[in-house]
């Protein structure tokens, strides 16, 4: 559908050759309210490469819940997903980046969910996954300005963390493209984390 997501990525991939049009959609309860069209959605954005995220089911403050709340919410929008799709979900991000009393309550439920990733809420970059800074279940995530400026988005949203990144390109985490190697410089070796320094390459 013209103006979406979806559509906007597919219309800039057209534009630029090389450009994977991909993206992870988080979802709640409304499921782009695809009224009766749910599962034959989520399985089109699966064939077409874009990958389901769970949000939980009504984007309740996780922090303020007790732990049944906490996984009932994950729990009900992971089983309605794989009842659709038949596919789990790898990554949760929490609503409003709020951690519940306990992480462990969010990030593993035997049964119903078990995640690779978990975000908080945006105010940088994530470091790089390699990084001995990464942590797979905290992972910050920088959020989009919308027609409606929140007072932090000078420094904290994404037109203030893009013209950063264009300032310091060096500060960016770019894939060298051979998943056997990690490619960087030499004086960065000391933050290379230590399950993965067999994969270095430095120059």
């Amino acid at each position: 559908r013209p103006g979406t997501a979806v559509a906007i990525l597919q219309e800039v991939a057209r534009q630029h050759p090389g450009f994977r049009p991909t993206a992870t959609f988080y979802l709640t309860k409304d499921l782009f309210r695809a009224s009766g069209q749910e599962a034959a959605a989520l399985k089109w954005l699966l064939r077409n490469g874009f990958e389901l995220g769970n949000h939980t089911v009504n984007h309740r403050n996780l922090s303020t819940m007790s732990k049944d709340e906490v996984q009932k919410e994950i729990g009900d929008i992971e089983a309605r997903i794989v009842q659709l799709t038949g596919t789990r979900t790898t990554t949760l991000a929490y609503p409003f980046g709020a951690e519940p009393k306990k992480r462990s309550w969010a990030q593993r439920k035997d049964g119903a969910y078990s995640f690779k990733g978990v975000f908080l809420a945006g105010w940088r970059p994530s470091v790089s996954p390699f990084s001995t800074e990464f942590d797979p279940l905290a992972i910050p995530r920088v959020r989009s300005e919308g027609k409606i400026k929140e007072n932090d988005c000078t420094r904290y949203c994404s037109t203030a963390w893009l013209d950063e990144l264009d300032k310091n390109p060096a500060t960016r985490y770019t894939s060298d493209g051979d998943p056997k190697t990690i490619t960087f410089p030499r004086d960065q070796e000391g933050w290379l984390a230590k399950e993965v320094r067999g994969f270095g390459r430095v120059y």
